[in-house]
């Protein structure tokens, strides 16, 4: 497209200084953009790298080992974007009676004010609750940290994660679950796709997801609605409009 675009802005060059008087250009026609799935993981992948760790054992071979595996499972369910991650404060992690959890998201993408996102999932709270208990005051002592930093993830440096090293550390834990990208771009914002495509496939709301995900528009939303092809295709083999019958025929 880039290369098409150029040759029409050639052509009008060309005829804006008298060597054409029309543009050879003006027809070339560039290909025609379609919306391409966005990459996600599975639903098994996903489990394995949210629930397929045991938090204290985890700690007693690595305690940033396991702050990276917290973190991970918070920027799944709160459908975190990468840059969104360093500036999470500890003390602004609210817990209600029921033991769930929510985050301040400061920022973001086109946000005009700070959003409290929830974290409702049971197995991360009970994670996140032992994290923000025992497992980060041991961090901050065995880094010599200053133990009243704000970072609920921080770094060795005394600073929260970069988008960078959020990056590194989902790269390096897909590697060492055997996660292969398959054609895909992983990146940690596949878990933000992740997380909308699952929710949709589950029956949530699309105006539920959108107000999750804190997209301003629900046409952003609809985007991550792709297992609908797949559904289609299921619904053609099982009953074609030609063929009405074919159900029962599976169905035997």
């Amino acid at each position: 497209r880039g290369a098409v675009s150029a040759a029409r802005s050639f052509g009008a060059y060309l005829v804006l200084h008298g060597v054409f008087e029309r543009s050879p250009f003006a027809g070339i026609q560039g290909p025609r953009a379609y919306a391409q799935e966005r990459p996600t993981l599975t639903v098994p992948e996903t489990r394995r790298l949210v629930y397929g760790y045991r938090l204290g054992r985890l700690a007693r071979r690595s305690l940033a080992e396991a702050r990276d595996r917290v973190m991970l499972s918070v920027v799944y369910f709160a459908g975190l974007r990468r840059g969104e991650v360093g500036p999470l404060r500890a003390e602004e992690v609210l817990q209600t009676e029921q033991g769930e959890h929510s985050l301040l998201v400061r920022g973001g993408k086109w946000a005009s004010a700070d959003a409290r996102v929830p974290l409702a999932d049971p197995t991360t709270c009970r994670r996140l609750g032992a994290y923000l208990a025992q497992l980060r005051p041991a961090l901050l002592e065995a880094w010599r940290l200053d133990p009243d930093l704000p970072w609920l993830f921080p770094s060795r440096v005394g600073q929260g994660l970069s988008g960078s090293q959020v990056y590194r550390i989902f790269r390096r834990t897909l590697r060492e679950l055997g996660i292969s990208p398959r054609g895909r771009r992983l990146s940690p914002h596949v878990l933000r796709h992740s997380l909308a495509t699952h929710l949709l496939a589950n029956g949530e709301s699309l105006r539920s997801v959108q107000r999750h995900m804190r997209h301003a528009d629900e046409r952003t939303t609809m985007l991550y609605d792709h297992p609908r092809s797949s559904s289609a295709s299921w619904m053609f083999r099982r009953r074609s409009p030609l063929r009405p019958n074919a159900a029962r025929r599976i169905a035997l």
